[in-house]
């Protein structure tokens, strides 16, 4: 058979859409897969972190970014019971961009498509629903995984995993027809539409590309590298039978939003009291406001009604007494059931996860998009030379694991820090006077925090 692409992306984020630019870049025919037909959703990670921005300048494109309507956070301030404090002050950074661009992720998804478009090397296929996994194994077999195991396993499948770092992470063919590539390795065997193998994904499979459904019907795409870039409730996860060690952070929370008047300040805060915590985020002509309450909170919350609902605001943020009555109708407020986790292994013969899909962070400190970006860095620096040469393995699949596990473990413990020592005791305090620990007034952590949340635990940086 022949591969249609060399590389299948599924999800159109910020991870998925920013490998697609970049291996489009490189020339590495790829294909991308939206199950939406836009992206027009209302999203609530409208953060472009710093180290996404030199992203975009290293690329050229940071300056047309950024005509695009957009807010600018510099500092974060805590007001607290006791007095307000300085939590990150961005402008220390060593950065061009020593500020968090609040920006539509709608948006940003959009100028990435723009861009994506105008490639050669790509293609992006909108109202896409991704529905199953190709695969075959090493005795001729192949099918269609569109459930999950019954056991849901940690990582690769035993019988694959045991393959060995050098063992090919698919097979390949060019994707402009029959000939195999002369060093990507042997082609695999034609999928027989006759004999779809509907199931789940046996643990010896190598993953050939995907299945999926468009308004004109179904549909195959065989790849020799799928890459999962699906979000939080990664569907590719489920499929491949990786298992998400989670954590319930001891809290939800409530998004909604209040109007912005022209003079008030540029820069996010967080109130902190009464058992209260809320973060105001700037939006252009809105603040967007996370409520955070008691993991499981929310039914007494809204049992309480929309009259106490906006009382609790008002004695946290008495400056918005003058419009929390534009708040009418639950329908005005999203909750967001807060999971963290991640998975022991990112990778299995022919499938790579990247972002939400391999680790679901908290919302403390919004680095998710971030470190999602991080990730497809990451992946285009490691997988270019070998899709480029036809020699991608297993190990290329592990180095990207490798060079972004630890920053994720850190950054995941430094938000169950947050929680524990903030969140959970401010939502504890039940009017009390509440300030945080001292740990956080260090110097040391002030400079380290902003530059851990808007840079990552270390810089990653695109490779000429």
């Amino acid at each position: 058979m022949r591969f249609d692409s060399h590389c299948c992306i599924v999800g159109g984020g910020p991870a998925g859409m920013v490998l697609a630019l970049l291996l489009g870049r490189a020339g590495i025919q790829t294909t991308i897969f939206e199950e939406h037909e836009d992206f027009e959703r209302d999203f609530r990670g409208d953060t472009v972190h710093p180290s996404t921005m030199e992203l975009m300048d290293a690329l050229g494109l940071a300056d047309r970014l950024l005509e695009l309507p957009h807010a600018k956070i510099h500092r974060l301030m805590l007001d607290t019971p006791g007095g307000p404090i300085e939590m990150a002050d961005l402008e220390r950074l060593p950065t061009k961009f020593p500020y968090v661009t609040m920006m539509p992720q709608a948006r940003f998804l959009d100028f990435l498509a723009g861009e994506i478009r105008k490639m050669p090397s790509v293609r992006l296929v909108m109202g896409a629903a991704v529905q199953g996994l190709l695969w075959d194994d090493p005795w001729g077999l192949s099918g269609i995984a569109d459930r999950a195991p019954d056991a849901p396993q940690q990582g690769a499948g035993a019988g694959a995993a045991q393959a060995g770092a050098g063992a090919q992470a698919g097979g390949a063919a060019r994707p402009d027809g029959p000939t195999p590539h002369p060093t990507l390795g042997r082609p695999a065997p034609a999928h027989r539409p006759d004999q779809p193998g509907h199931g789940p994904l046996p643990d010896d499979a190598i993953v050939r590309g995907v299945h999926y459904r468009t308004r004109d019907g179904q549909h195959d795409l065989r790849a020799p590298l799928t890459i999962g870039a699906d979000g939080r409730f990664s569907r590719l996860r489920r499929l491949a039978g990786f298992e998400l060690e989670s954590s319930a952070p001891p809290m939800d929370v409530l998004w909604f939003r209040l109007p912005r008047h022209p003079h008030e300040p540029d820069d996010a805060r967080g109130k902190i009291g009464k058992g209260h915590l809320m973060v105001i985020l700037n939006r252009g002509d809105e603040w967007q406001i996370a409520y955070v309450i008691a993991k499981g909170g929310y039914k007494e919350i809204h049992d309480a009604g929309l009259p106490a609902f906006r009382q609790s605001i008002t004695e946290l943020a008495p400056e918005f007494t003058d419009r929390v009555d534009t708040l009418t109708d639950w329908h005005q407020t999203a909750l967001l059931s807060v999971e963290a986790g991640r998975i022991r292994r990112w990778f299995r013969p022919g499938l790579l996860l990247i972002g939400d899909a391999a680790h679901v962070m908290s919302p403390v400190g919004g680095v998710g998009i971030n470190y999602a970006v991080q990730d497809a860095i990451v992946a285009a620096n490691v997988l270019t030379g070998p899709f480029r040469e036809g020699r991608l393995r297993l190990r290329d699949l592990a180095a990207v694991q490798r060079q972004r596990e630890i920053p994720t473990r850190i950054i995941q413990g430094f938000q169950r820090l947050v929680q524990n020592q903030i969140v959970t005791r401010a939502l504890a305090s039940d009017g009390m006077m509440m300030q945080p620990p001292p740990v956080m007034r260090l110097p040391i952590l002030r400079d380290l925090v902003p530059r851990m949340l808007a840079l990552g635990v270390w810089p990653v940086h695109l490779k000429s």
